[in-house]
């Protein structure tokens, strides 16, 4: 934990703008570390603020000491609790922080000196003088120099309980170098002692074959610790204190510690069978195996101990399965550890209990307890499905700078039986349809992985932003994007359709006359970087059968960037009144993503409409459903057949029906099949019309969810037995949000 110390007066720092200018604040880490057998720890940030001056010199020996203590109490609250807390105000110009005072700690044996090297730490301290001495607090103690002794204010927090375990509560102040004046609040943040807490962890682990445990102290206020340890080793037989280290030095030994139970994962076997064999590579047919692992107990004493295997699927936690089996110490002496020991759990795990699935992979952790160690890489194993069972598990895209190759690569990993299955690359520009596939076949054995590649040439792609999908035959799928900056190619920029003079009918949908010609307008941009010429061509098909009734075709030479646009004549003669056809443009490029859509009509006798309605019992209608349209018209003497239509949502021609005056009377019905969806549900408006009127009508639509793919994973499940097969659908809202129900 970590705190940051300001000035102000005590009591907790609420202040926001406080709060948000740590980063910019001197800082000094408190690191406290807690226990040799209970181990914990906290971290403080000391920082400078504002100080009184002038005051120091006026307090006396008691006035100082309570100060300490106060601050004392601040710090350890922000650091227990995390939060800010301001010192209490006055008299701190004479503050100060260093990094003076080392502590150490070591295990050893009888005919061994202790070697402090490995596991040291700075204590640091803060100080304040006056004219009775300085007072400092150093390793979480308070201690009053007097100049010719060194008095225990209050006592740091080590010392030996009731059963010679050792209690280690040391504050570590590292001062930072930003720190230049007098710190004056201090911050809570408890991830900084992480690092220490690990190592301290280490070195409790490092006793075995060693009967000795020794702190030493190198410090100013050496006496004071020097009387402190002789308080605590009067209450033990087991505890010593060297006298004979000079006037810098402390140091007390403890022999006969009990170290708890601590159990270590020595060796991860993997996963076995139900007869302790072995599963090579960690690849599981059977729907029963078992854990297997080597753990020993580096404590001294002997206890039930758990080990808890976790599995995980795409990093979420399936439930965990606990093996708990008791781990003793050796009969010759109490401070033997036992060897290494095997632990196959006897719990058999079975699939179906975990809902685990065939064709995936799962990771797994061992912690155990006490001791709280965990593997430092999860494990693996693969649930092979029965047949092979190709997955992508990565896409990347790479493209130097100065090179016009784009490689797009694929991870593929079998998590089923040897064989062999396609991948297929599709790319398409955004948004667009897809415009060029490769397909690859490889065949891999069970768990293992390969990479295919694909180069792109961008000098054959036209600019622009691409998206991709690599997928498998196992329904395995990962999409990407890439963008082509030095390709280019004859693109279509806007599709200017019939020009409105050539027009029958003003409306939204295009209607032509049957009897006089028309031209079809398309702009169209060179991107590449030089001069280039490319055929564009017009096709006009029926729009009930497809088939091509005219084709026109442009030979268009283009400087770079340069726009121009093409103008088409369409054969009017091969045109039939009443139908609607379709016409598309490409390049060899690009191409229409939708059809543009017109209407013949050879003439526009007057028919006027009396009115238009959605049939009875249709409405709501919802996206995709046909809808009916009855129209009503009025009697003015018309004999010649006609057309009557329906212009959608966008002004598009949906739906034409033929009108024979002497058949039909009054009465058409349009039928509008696969109604699109809206922009919005408040934008609904349609319009029927003749050649010479229209009414406007607004549908009332709904939303709808449509089901887009179906899969399965899982089984099979053989006749007669039991399984479980699990099926999943993608679904699209179409219309706006909805709420559904969706069965199987």
């Amino acid at each position: 934990m970590n705190s940051v110390m300001n000035r102000g007066s005590g009591g907790a720092c609420s202040d926001p703008e406080e709060q948000s200018e740590r980063g910019q604040n001197n800082i000094v880490a408190i690191v406290i570390l807690l226990g040799v057998v209970a181990i914990g720890a906290f971290a403080i940030f000391a920082v400078s603020g504002t100080v009184i001056d002038g005051l120091q010199s006026q307090m006396g020996g008691e006035q100082l000491e309570s100060t300490m203590g106060s601050i004392d109490h601040d710090v350890m609250t922000a650091a227990t609790t995390g939060d800010v807390r301001n010192l209490p105000g006055g008299g701190y110009d004479d503050l100060r922080v260093t990094e003076e005072g080392e502590i150490a700690v070591a295990w050893h044996n009888e005919t061994g000196d202790a070697d402090f090297d490995e596991n040291r730490f700075t204590l640091g301290e803060i100080e304040v003088e006056n004219t009775y001495g300085t007072i400092a607090h150093q390793g979480g103690g308070i201690w009053f120099d007097t100049g010719s002794e060194v008095r225990i204010h209050q006592e740091p927090g080590i010392g030996i309980d009731a059963n010679d375990s050792i209690q280690l509560a040391v504050t570590q102040i590292n001062r930072s170098d930003e720190l230049e004046d007098n710190p004056s609040r201090v911050l809570g943040n408890p991830d900084a002692a992480g690092d220490t807490l690990e190592e301290l962890n280490e070195v409790v682990r490092e006793h075995k074959d060693r009967e000795k445990f020794s702190i030493k102290v190198e410090s100013e206020y050496a006496a004071g610790w020097e009387r402190h340890f002789e308080n605590i080793a009067s209450q033990s037989d087991n505890a010593t204190v060297d006298t004979d280290t000079g006037d810098t030095e402390a140091i007390i030994t403890v022999t006969d510690i009990p170290i708890p139970p601590m159990l270590e994962v020595k060796e991860d076997h993997g996963i076995v069978d139900q007869q302790d064999n072995t599963i090579d590579d960690n690849l599981l047919r059977d729907n029963r195996f078992r854990f297997d692992g080597t753990f020993e107990n580096v404590g001294g004493e002997a206890d039930e101990i758990e080990v808890t295997y976790t599995i995980f699927e795409d990093g979420d936690e399936i439930p965990a399965n606990n093996h708990p089996k008791e781990y003793a110490a050796s009969d010759v002496a109490s401070g033997d550890i036992i060897s290494s020991q095997d632990l196959t759990p006897n719990e058999v795990i079975t699939t179906n209990s975990l809902g685990l699935e065939p064709g995936t992979e799962y990771e797994y952790d061992i912690e155990t307890y006490p001791g709280e160690d965990t593997l430092t890489d999860r494990g693996s194993f693969i649930y092979l499905n029965e047949t092979p069972d190709h997955q992508v598990t990565d896409i990347s895209t790479v493209k130097e700078s100065d090179e016009q190759t784009i490689e797009i690569s694929a991870d593929i990993q079998n998590l089923g039986e040897s064989g062999e299955q396609n991948t297929t690359l599709e790319v398409s520009l955004a948004e667009g349809e897809a415009e060029a596939e490769s397909t690859e076949a490889i065949d891999l054995e069970p768990g293992n992985e390969s990479t295919i590649t694909w180069e792109i040439n961008e000098t054959e792609w036209p600019n622009g932003e691409y998206e991709f999908s690599v997928g498998t035959e196992a329904r395995s799928e990962k999409d990407g994007a890439f963008e082509v900056t030095q390709g280019g190619g004859f693109l279509i920029e806007a599709d200017y359709g019939i020009p409105a003079d050539q027009q029958a009918v003003e409306s939204d949908g295009q209607v032509v006359p049957g009897n006089d010609g028309f031209s079809i307008e398309t702009e169209i941009v060179n991107t590449f970087s030089d001069e280039r010429t490319q055929d564009v061509t017009l096709s006009v098909t029926d729009g009930d059968d497809g088939t091509e009734v005219d084709q026109d075709t442009v030979s268009l030479e283009l400087d770079p960037a340069e726009n121009e646009t093409v103008e088409f004549d369409v054969d009017h003669e091969e045109l039939v009144s009443g139908t609607t056809y379709q016409y598309n443009v490409s390049t060899e490029d690009d191409t229409f993503t939708d059809p543009g859509e017109f209407l013949v009509l050879d003439e526009a006798d007057t028919l006027d409409i009396e009115s238009a309605e959605v049939a009875d019992g249709m409405e709501p209608v919802r996206p995709g459903d046909n809808v009916d349209i009855d129209v009503e018209l009025e009697d003015t003497g018309l004999e010649d057949e006609t057309v009557v239509w329906l212009e959608g949502f966008d002004g598009d021609i949906v739906a034409v029906s033929d009108y024979h005056p002497d058949e039909d009377g009054d009465h058409v019905t349009l039928e509008w099949t696969d109604m699109d969806e809206p922009t919005a549900l408040d934008e609904t408006d349609v319009t029927v019309r003749t050649g010479t009127d229209h009414e406007n009508l607004t549908l009332e639509v709904e939303p709808r969810a449509v089901v887009t793919d179906v899969s399965t994973s899982g089984g099979p499940v053989p006749e007669g037995e039991s399984g479980s097969v699990e099926v999943e659908a993608e679904l699209e809202s179409l219309g706006g949000d909805i709420i559904d129900e969706v069965s199987l």
